[in-house]
């Protein structure tokens, strides 16, 4: 194994590389406040602005279920809430993209 001189080495040795938000480390308190700004995001991206939202939600969801291991209970559920919201939000944005595209032509 290649001697590491530096910490942050040693600490991108140990870390997954295939996490998308696995740098971040997030405290309990800043877990509660992430998680309600992501479900609140969420729903509010399912009825208005969803291109907007619904990728905020999508962000600050996974930067909760990631970057805080240990954060259990409303936290993680309300996390998960404005993770799935997001997705959905960013899907059925895309989906009405294409059939309004279908419907009334892309104008060409």
């Amino acid at each position: 194994m290649p001697r590491l001189d530096r910490p942050w080495q040693q600490r991108m040795q140990q870390r997954p590389r295939s996490a998308m938000f696995s740098n971040v480390q997030v405290s309990e308190d800043t877990a509660r406040g992430l998680s309600i700004a992501a479900m609140v995001c969420g729903i509010l991206a399912i009825f208005a602005v969803p291109y907007l939202l619904g990728p905020i939600a999508l962000a600050l969801g996974g930067i909760v279920l990631q970057g805080a291991p240990g954060v259990r209970g409303n936290h993680r559920g309300m996390a998960l809430c404005g993770f799935i919201l997001g997705i959905v939000a960013i899907v059925i944005f895309i989906l009405s993209l294409i059939t309004g595209l279908f419907q009334y032509g892309a104008g060409w």
